[in-house]
């Protein structure tokens, strides 16, 4: 009887902590989940127009898509965005000494900006490497 417990207690044992572990691992974040959540916190600055809506980040290339929502672009507020957004993400690049460092050491970051004022069009595709901040 008693080693009939003991094999049961043991199993028990051994489920729950397989089960602890296994449970853990699947609420924990991805490091590129975590990643992903500082990189949109960083460029979107809880600015109601503007989300990130892709995102990837493999071997030597961030990548994400930024997205600019308004009811409505003139020709006018195209040209300004474009020039605008350019500015202002490599600026947002340079000034972080992690995405700065980053693309320091041969790895490149690549942000695609696009408007949406009812559909989605692209409008540029800034990529950032090594010598960008100079």
């Amino acid at each position: 009887m008693n080693s009939n417990l003991a094999k049961i207690l043991s199993f028990s044992l051994l489920a729950f902590i397989l089960g602890k572990n296994i449970y853990s691992d699947f609420i924990s974040e991805s490091p590129k989940e975590l990643l992903k959540k500082q990189i949109e916190e960083y460029f979107v600055e809880n600015d109601e127009k503007v989300k990130l809506t892709w995102f990837d980040a493999q071997g030597k290339t961030i990548s994400l898509a930024l997205e600019i929502s308004d009811d409505h672009f003139s020709s006018n507020d195209i040209k300004l965005l474009k020039r605008n957004s350019r500015v202002h993400i490599i600026e947002k690049v340079c000034s972080s000494p992690s995405l700065r460092e980053f693309i320091e050491k041969g790895n490149y970051i690549s942000v695609d900006v696009r408007t949406n004022n009812g559909f989605t069009k692209h409008l540029q595709n800034i990529n950032m490497a090594k010598g960008k901040c100079v």
